[in-house]
């Protein structure tokens, strides 16, 4: 490995990265509680779902707006968003994607145990698979209060 290192040390932090993302795909999957799937699709919910509750565990409810679906950002713009989402416990960081859900090849429902300062806490989002094959939210608790925020996904894009 000395020898790669010296000779392709970008080849080494490519495969550190991806080692990591392996990890963290695996611990969700073999930890994740309730119920998760045999699906490939998973592992890429599972990097999403990792980024999306950094974002909000550190950007709170703004932080989360920016990983919507762009229609749903549409319907529920970022001020309204923010303020439907208030009074819902904020997270303080992610324990375990719990359980995935598929509707369809392109959306899902995932189970996240957020740590809170109440203790842990399950939360279900709404995602959608858009035509990159990238995740987005359609919907996460709070959103009801979002007055144009729609109840039904849109196809994926």
């Amino acid at each position: 490995m000395t020898v790669v290192k010296r000779l392709f040390p970008r080849l080494a932090a490519c495969c550190s990265v991806i080692a990591l993302a392996a990890l963290i795909a695996a611990g969700a999957t073999a930890c994740g509680g309730d119920h998760i799937p045999n699906d490939p699709r998973v592992n890429d919910i599972a990097a999403f779902v990792t980024s999306a509750a950094d974002h909000y565990s550190t950007m709170g409810n703004s932080g989360l707006f920016d990983l919507l679906e762009e229609r749903t950002k549409t319907r529920c713009p970022r001020d309204v968003f923010v303020q439907a989402l208030v009074g819902h416990t904020q997270s303080m960081a992610y324990r375990q994607l719990k359980s995935v859900s598929f509707n369809s090849d392109n959306s899902a429902d995932v189970k996240i145990d957020f740590i809170t300062n109440s203790g842990d806490e399950d939360v279900t989002w709404k995602l959608i698979r858009l035509s990159n094959g990238s995740w987005r939210i359609l919907n996460v608790p709070g959103m009801e209060a979002c007055p144009t925020a729609a109840a039904t996904p849109p196809k994926s894009a």
